[in-house]
């Protein structure tokens, strides 16, 4: 019975019967489709093709698989019912974060997006713990020529790493939010709050507190400052709602869901 679809060169080719498959010369890996699942997964994950397969692998040469192969295909199975496709590990997430730092169009699951959170969360613990090592070996200086080599180097140790992160990060956050099925462009309200302290300071909104040794300090009345923390902490509260959210299943139109097949 002809029900097999196969993906071949973004295309897809069929219906096929499981015989058919056979003679198509796919791999384990290759990608079917069929009414049985609903849901394109590898072949060697439907139990008719892999019998086939591995009676194929006796009659002919023997197909070795990589490591990552094979943990792709008991992944595969594991999650065929459902139609999920593997998490991507810590490694996989960071590189594809930096791999795909100009990509702001297409979307970007949950374990995508979060393990690099944590990847910028600890390199900016380890540029906080650099930075006061450094701090304290200068402040032990007496001749001073040592604190200011240093500081020349703190400068570098905590600005340097941050710029390499800034652009990923942002295009992370903008993936994420379209994979909710929500515009990128809700990840830069958070220029808001910054944008009315710019505005407030050029209209000259700041208000004298008192003048010592010579300089002049100024501050925001009470009530505005309220109302910017809590605009800032709604934003961000909003932002991580959208962006604990599950994949959308269907195709949006930033794409088709990189978790769901």
């Amino acid at each position: 019975m002809a029900e097999y679809f196969l993906e071949k060169n973004n295309d897809t080719v069929g219906p096929f019967s499981a015989q058919e498959l056979m003679e198509q010369g796919i791999t384990p890996m290759t990608g079917v489709w069929t009414q049985k699942v609903g849901s394109w997964v590898s072949a060697a994950a439907l139990p008719e093709l892999a019998k086939l397969m591995a009676q194929n692998r006796e009659e002919g040469p023997e197909v070795k698989l990589s490591a990552q192969e094979i943990k792709q295909l008991a992944s595969d199975k594991q999650l065929v019912q459902s139609g999920v496709r593997p998490r991507m590990s810590f490694g996989e997430a960071v590189k594809y974060c930096f791999k795909n730092q100009f990509n702001f169009s297409s979307r970007g699951r949950r374990s995508e997006f979060w393990w690099f959170m944590l990847f910028v969360l600890l390199l900016m613990g380890g540029i906080a713990l650099l930075s006061g090592l450094l701090e304290t070996a200068a402040l032990h200086d007496e001749s001073m020529n040592l604190m200011r080599f240093l500081r020349i180097i703190l400068v570098f140790v905590m600005i340097l790493p941050l710029l390499f992160v800034i652009l990923p990060t942002v295009a992370a956050n903008v993936r994420r939010l379209h994979d909710t099925n929500h515009g990128g462009l809700l990840y830069f309200i958070y220029l808001i709050p910054v944008s009315i302290l710019l505005i407030l300071s050029f209209l000259g909104f700041f208000q004298k507190a008192y003048s010592y040794m010579g300089y002049v300090y100024y501050y925001l009345p009470q009530w505005l400052i309220i109302v910017i923390a809590v605009a800032t902490i709604a934003i961000r509260a909003l932002l991580l709602w959208y962006q604990t959210r599950d994949s959308d299943r269907k195709e949006n139109k930033y794409g088709s869901s990189p978790k769901y097949q």
